[in-house]
Parts: C-alpha cells; structure tokens; sequence
C-alpha cells in the first residue's frame, strides 16, 4: 500500500500530528510513536500568554554539504519518532530534514520517509559538529538551552489543538500558507469517551483561548501538566534506548 505523508511548510506541529494519525493506521509496521518538540523557552505555566514565547533552536536540514547555506534559526520544531515492531528499531520522520531515509525492507513503503534515530540524533542534535569555528561554539550553546518534550503519538492526536492563529501576523494575514487540511479542533473518531473525557478535563485546565490552541504550553519546557517527558539533547537518545518512553 502506498503511503502519502502531507506536508505543510512551517507547520511542523500539524505534519507530526498527520504522521501520527497515518502510523496508526499500520499497527504491523509500527507499534509505538511519539510527538517531540524542540525548545528552548521555559516560563512559569501561569504565566504563559497565549500564542507568545521566545525560544531558539538551530537547525540544519542537510539538503547542502554547505553549513552556511542550510543553518537557521527556527522558534521551535517538531518531528516524530517511530518503532518498527518488525526490526525493533527507532525511526525518525521529520519532512524539513534532507538526511538520507532508510533502507530497511521491514519498513515498506514507509522507508523513503524513515531517517535512521542514531544518524539523525548526531546530526540534528549535535549539528554544531558539522560546523566551524566561530560558529561551533555558538550553536553549541545555543543547544544546550533546547530541550525536547516527548509525547506519546496517541497522548498528543488526543491532546494537540491548533486553531493556527500563531501563524497570523499582525496585518491579519497568516505568514505561511495554511495547511490544505482542516485546522486541529476535535478528538480523532477512535477516542472512546473515557479518553475524551479525561483528556478534554486536561484541556478546561488551560483556559479558552489554549483549548483552541496549546501550543504555547507545548513548547514552555517548565509546564509540567500538559503531555511529554522533557530531556536535554544528551538524555534524548537514551530516552529511547531504555525505553524510558514507553
């Protein structure tokens, strides 16, 4: 069966949740699935203001040999991490990163879409290797403020709201074009009530304005009631060879 990801350009938070929603539906290729934002603003919850944060993150997407010509300097990023029952390996899916997909035949069709954990961790982690002086120790510590939350796939399909007003500028125009799919306001159809009772109990807790979207309180590292573990880079990969996330 052929697998067709969506993409849209700087909405990484609604291409994650797209890839989650798709891996769920092949249970024999995947058996386990996390969201992971990349941030470096932590704030007291109670003192989030909606649609506000200020965080840098470096990131490389490799489509040149060339740091100069592929490093920016991004708010935040979002990209998945995949288990193959199969293999029992961790697989990274992230659309922005031009870093060579895997040729792992368990993962069928959904290998041109697959970047191997351990390359794409050293790489787009620890991307300040790859660079040279001034700019290595800059970015370094640079990324050494991001950390990463990690959200189980159903916890964030169940969770992540998105009415995209964070992307609307201040002529009331959105700065990227919208995705082509709808905006993110509702349970996916497999949530029983018990699921969607508890989760839209999390959701009250936030207030109006972060129940239609919540990303504000996903990307503030400090808020502890909202989904995910939160790690340094140098945590990250261990996260997942312990299986600490499951």
């Amino acid at each position: 069966m052929e697998v067709l990801l969506p993409y849209a350009h700087c909405y990484c938070e609604e291409n994650a949740y797209m890839c989650l929603e798709k891996a769920r539906e092949f249970p024999d290729v995947f058996d386990r699935s996390y969201a992971v934002f990349m941030s470096s603003f932590t704030c007291d919850p109670s003192r989030e203001i909606y649609n506000q944060w200020t965080s840098t993150v470096p990131y490389r997407s490799f489509k040149s040999p060339d740091p100069s010509r592929d490093l920016v300097i991004w708010d935040y990023h979002v990209f998945t991490v995949v288990h193959n029952k199969a293999n029992g390996k961790w697989f990274v899916i992230d659309h922005d990163s031009s870093l060579s997909s895997s040729s792992e035949p368990a993962l069928g069709n959904w290998s041109k879409y697959c970047i191997d954990f351990d390359m794409y961790c050293s790489n787009t982690l620890f991307l300040e290797e790859s660079l040279a002086s001034p700019y290595k120790s800059r970015v370094q510590l640079l990324m050494d403020a991001v950390q990463f939350r990690v959200i189980d796939g159903d916890e964030y399909l169940l969770f992540f709201r998105s009415d995209r007003s964070h992307m609307i500028d201040n002529s009331d125009k959105y700065s990227q074009k919208p995705p082509s799919w709808p905006p993110i306001s509702d349970f996916p159809l497999w949530a029983d009530s018990t699921l969607r009772e508890k989760t839209q109990a999390l959701l009250d807790s936030l207030g109006p304005s972060f129940q239609r979207n919540n990303i504000t309180s996903l990307v503030n590292m400090a808020n502890s009631t909202v989904p995910g573990t939160v790690v340094k880079r140098h945590l990250f990969s261990s996260l997942f060879s312990l299986d600490i996330a499951s």
